[in-house]
């Protein structure tokens, strides 16, 4: 029994699987991108019942993407370099996320829009989750950069604020607020930001350089 289960689960993970390349394939193909649902069914070679029995609705499809997404920033944040301390982890955790969004930006801004609509923000918590994660890993300790009596505070709120920090960054990319090129500054100043206050006197001036002088919207900002 438990080898039939087991069986049976191998084949649900690779319907599920199966499903979600398809709807990423189709929305590469697609522009602008989109997929139907009748759509999705033909190209995957399975009934139209299929998707809704794993999925539920076109928004859990997108949803299931969306999840893919963090994932594979991780999976960047691995493949670079490893260099520096914290702060430095915390760029290398920025350049992921900016790198993996700007290879595909329609289908991300598609992806991220359509997740923004769906009513009652379904699955936003776990983002959220997903994100701070990523965050607090790239902090780690923070080793020679946070101030010792206030480190605990720092470790516990810093993920969850650069990741809405970060959440914030992309909704305005999506609006065509923030260009292409402006996203991984404005984000490594939003991060400095929030670090400051926190911050070893020693390393403020660093993060207040990295603050003063902004790249956004196709100009450079003076930051006084």
């Amino acid at each position: 029994m438990a080898k039939l289960a087991g069986r049976m689960e191998a084949k649900q993970r690779a319907t599920r699987e199966h499903l979600l390349d398809t709807a990423e394939r189709l929305l590469l193909q697609s522009s602008p991108p989109d997929f139907s649902m009748r759509q999705l069914c033909q190209e995957a070679g399975l009934s139209f019942a299929t998707p809704f029995n794993y999925f539920g609705s076109k928004n859990g499809i997108i949803r299931g993407l969306a999840l893919r997404i963090f994932d594979r920033i991780e999976a960047g944040y691995e493949a670079m370099p490893e260099a520096g301390d914290a702060l430095a982890r915390l760029d290398r955790m920025n350049a992921a996320g900016v790198h993996l969004w700007l290879e595909e930006p329609a289908v991300y801004r598609f992806i991220s829009a359509s997740l923004l609509t769906v009513e009652g923000g379904e699955g936003s918590e776990e983002f959220l989750a997903r994100s701070s994660a990523l965050w607090r890993r790239a902090l780690g300790d923070a080793e020679g950069l946070l101030r010792s009596d206030c480190k605990a505070l720092a470790l516990e709120i810093l993920p969850l604020h650069i990741a809405i920090g970060f959440r914030g960054m992309m909704a305005l990319w999506i609006g065509g607020e923030i260009a292409d090129r402006d996203i991984e500054p404005l984000m490594r100043a939003q991060i400095s930001a929030l670090v400051l206050g926190f911050a070893e006197p020693h390393r403020q001036r660093e993060l207040l350089e990295r603050c003063r002088a902004t790249t956004g919207a196709g100009r450079v900002y003076e930051v006084v």
